[in-house]
């Protein structure tokens, strides 16, 4: 079986990271293929191609030619299953499927709150690509709700994943030379959060309740990975004992996941965030509105879920502090213990091939009994 997965433009993000982590998984069953739909193939292809995918670049046009091609070409590589990652013209892509004989996979990466028309539209697309043959999949609890009761679409279930080979589970005296790296002593709380500015990610009520822990005598810095706005930044640069620091991007993140104690997170919705996937590996003690793929950790050790305002972080961070270290880092270490057992590319990879099987034979039921 070959499969054939497109994305928009291929950039550092949550379905190309995942690609690439499970690229054994899935090459090792059959070839497959990553194709860039956005007007730029994006920075992130060498590293799946690297990684063993093949890569085109076929840019979208509204030209009725352009699904014709994508098509034939399609049909010229031999693909049995086109993937659809993508939330525009995710219709478009449903059609070409079946107009040209391939069974088709869509996975919605996010929580889409539209309203109005476009939510309307919206409703509209997915149960006409349904009604095509696709199966749309979820990649997180939130996202699956969200999808039944915004939308009335029924999705399977296929939760995100990260590479525990990039995450570090650190020893004491590993989390100790990491703070020492930092100027930090082992009397200081450490928080990461990682998230480029937008306005679901909430940072404002993330800073804002960092600066409230701090002001009722938590002895803490947050080190924020991801670009932030000018707003944001003078919010830290003004929080006291310079108890904020924004890095901006970073790329490879492993040094403060070894120094931290605590993953934040205040956003309003999400997708499935490997963030939360890394940090909790890491051991970290999470601290997060119950969003995205969150929601998979309901009950777990070193999960602590909370309001999306500044005020409910703040108290969080506050009873964090007064908690026993000790007993935090045994539950932090059964935390990092289930989540590398479970959201690793090996489980998600093989729940997406039995799915790619299941379509593949459906498909060809169907197209025997046009035949």
């Amino acid at each position: 079986m070959k499969v054939a997965h497109i994305l928009n433009e291929v950039r550092f993000s949550g379905a190309e990271v995942m690609l690439a982590a499970a690229a054994n998984n899935f090459l090792s069953v059959g070839p497959a293929m990553v194709i860039g739909a956005g007007d730029r193939l994006g920075d992130f292809a060498p590293n799946l191609s690297e990684a063993g995918y093949q890569i085109a670049h076929k840019p979208f046009s509204r030209s009725p030619l352009y699904f014709a091609s994508l098509g034939r070409f399609l049909q010229n590589e031999n693909v049995n299953l086109v993937h659809i990652h993508t939330e525009r013209r995710a219709l478009s892509f449903s059609l070409m499927t079946r107009r040209y004989g391939f069974a088709s996979v869509r996975t919605i990466h996010n929580e889409f709150n539209f309203e109005g028309q476009l939510r309307l539209r919206r409703l509209i697309t997915r149960r006409a690509a349904q009604a095509a043959g696709t199966v749309h999949v979820s990649c997180s609890p939130s996202v699956q709700h969200n999808e039944l009761a915004r939308y009335g679409l029924k999705t399977e279930l296929i939760n995100n994943w990260m590479d525990p080979e990039r995450v570090p589970l650190p020893s004491e005296n590993m989390r100790d030379a990491a703070r020492s790296a930092l100027g930090l002593d082992r009397n200081i709380l450490v928080a990461l959060s990682l998230a480029n500015e937008a306005p679901a990610k909430n940072l404002g009520a993330l800073f804002r309740g960092v600066i409230e822990a701090v002001k009722r005598g938590v002895n803490m810095r947050l080190y924020h990975c991801g670009m932030i706005g000018p707003d944001l930044q003078r919010l830290a640069s003004e929080a006291p004992h310079g108890s904020i620091l924004a890095l901006g991007t970073v790329s490879d993140v492993r040094s403060y996941l070894s120094a931290s104690d605590f993953f934040l997170s205040t956003s309003l919705n999400e997708g499935g965030q490997i963030s939360l996937l890394e940090a909790a590996a890491a051991g970290l003690t999470c601290i997060t509105t119950k969003v995205g793929i969150a929601g998979a950790f309901d009950g777990r050790p070193a999960m602590h879920f909370i309001g999306p305002d500044a005020d409910a972080l703040a108290d969080a961070l506050v009873a964090a502090a007064q908690r026993d270290s000790t007993v935090a880092q045994k539950e932090g270490q059964l935390l990092a213990s289930w989540a590398r057992g479970y959201f690793v590319p090996e489980r998600g990879a093989r729940e997406y091939r039995e799915l790619y099987e299941r379509q593949v034979h459906r498909n060809d039921l169907r197209q025997r009994r046009q035949d």
